[in-house]
């Protein structure tokens, strides 16, 4: 993964299953099968044996490639599991999960003395923070705000929450408006706490048609139903932000944009040696759909040979280290907490991955293109020549 990605992986993967069908493709004997798949095999000899070579060298290079950080500096953090979809319910859900969160980091402070920072998951706390405390049009969710910038202003470690951040602007369709964000802000007590002044980052990849319909104007009927429906419309951020927290340069991909490589990479190459996803997988009521999203996720860190974190609202909320193993995991679908050691990485020597990024990807896309003119070519080029003959 951190020299072809996950598109050289899947190919290799896959192959096997092209070969094969290619064999049982058409007017296959199968009275004769053996006779019949040996004779077809020669055929695609070649092919299958520079399969072969790459697979073999693969599985060597997983065995001599894993780098050793025993040596390295680490950090000790404290990732939350609240076991709540903050958006299902309201100002009452906001409070019990805000109960519970601060609850949960009392306890893994209390039990970790040496703690250096503390992540709570996507949207933990829902009210826009910097919004309800400057604003204070509703009195109910300024109260909540205050209460969670007291807690976090009597704590000696950083905090990085996700939140609903909002601010006034123009939108899309230039009207003036609030903007919403799906965002991570970082709280570092006695600094910028009360007033709240985060540093932020605001979610880029964002989920389409459940978090981005960017047609509203086109198809007002649609944006319309995708509002009335189970969704969180937001404005994507623009900017791969890195924060330094504790001496680690941490990126906070926001729940499913640790499934996509190039922006892992894209946050790397600006900085950051860890990884702290923040998720909200809690709709699903699925663990195989928890265990389907970290499946991906453990790539973001083979490829950049990082460390990756990921504190989810119910699972699976994990500690991944730099070559691709979960060093600790936190039962799924409890109110809970992750503690554990994460190294310090120099990234001043970056993978292949990191440095080209998918260009596996590419290199296919231009190979499968060249070998359908190629082919469409040499059939005009033999239909002529044909019909020359005649």
């Amino acid at each position: 993964a951190d020299i072809i990605g996950v598109w050289g992986l899947s190919a290799i993967i896959t192959f096997p299953s092209a070969w094969l069908s290619e064999i049982f493709y058409s007017n296959f004997n199968f009275k004769k099968f053996f006779p019949e798949f040996f004779q077809r095999a020669k055929q695609h000899v070649v092919s299958i044996s520079v399969w072969i070579l790459c697979f073999i060298t693969v599985i060597v290079y997983g065995l001599v490639s894993p780098v050793d950080y025993s040596q390295n500096e680490s950090r000790k953090v404290a990732l939350l599991q609240s076991n709540s979809d903050p958006w299902v319910g309201g100002t009452s859900t906001y409070r019990k999960d805000l109960n519970t969160l601060m609850r949960l980091s009392d306890e893994a402070l209390a039990e970790n003395p040496d703690i250096d920072f503390v992540v709570w998951p996507e949207t933990a706390f829902v009210p826009r923070i910097k919004w309800h405390y400057q604003m204070r049009t509703d009195r109910v969710r300024f109260e909540l705000v205050n209460d969670l910038l007291t807690y976090l202003d009597s704590k000696d470690v950083p905090f990085l929450i996700g939140n609903d951040n909002g601010k006034m602007g123009y939108n899309r369709l230039g009207e003036y408006d609030i903007l919403d964000y799906n965002a991570v802000l970082l709280f570092r007590p006695g600094e910028n706490v009360i007033p709240p002044n985060p540093e932020v980052y605001h979610k880029m990849h964002l989920v389409p048609f459940t978090e981005w319909f960017p047609f509203e104007k086109t198809f007002p009927k649609v944006y319309e139903l995708l509002l009335n429906g189970d969704t969180h419309m937001w404005e994507p951020g623009a900017t791969p932000v890195v924060f330094d927290v504790a001496g680690l340069k941490v990126c906070t991909p926001i729940c499913f944009e640790d499934t996509f490589g190039y922006i892992g990479r894209r946050f790397v190459n600006n900085g950051a040696n860890a990884i702290v996803n923040m998720s909200n997988d809690a709709w699903s009521k699925s663990l195989a759909c928890q265990y389907q999203h970290l499946s991906m996720a453990v790539f973001r860190a083979v490829e950049n040979r990082i460390p990756s974190m990921r504190s989810t609202s119910s699972g699976q909320t994990v500690i991944i280290d730099p070559n691709g193993k979960v060093l600790a995991m936190a039962e799924p679908f409890e109110e809970t907490y992750l503690v554990g050691d994460v190294p310090v990485m120099d990234v001043s020597r970056k993978t292949i991955y990191t440095l080209f990024g998918d260009y596996i990807g590419y290199v296919f896309v231009f190979l499968a293109f060249s070998t359908i003119l190629a082919g469409t070519v040499y059939k005009l080029y033999t239909k002529r020549r044909t019909v020359d003959t005649i």
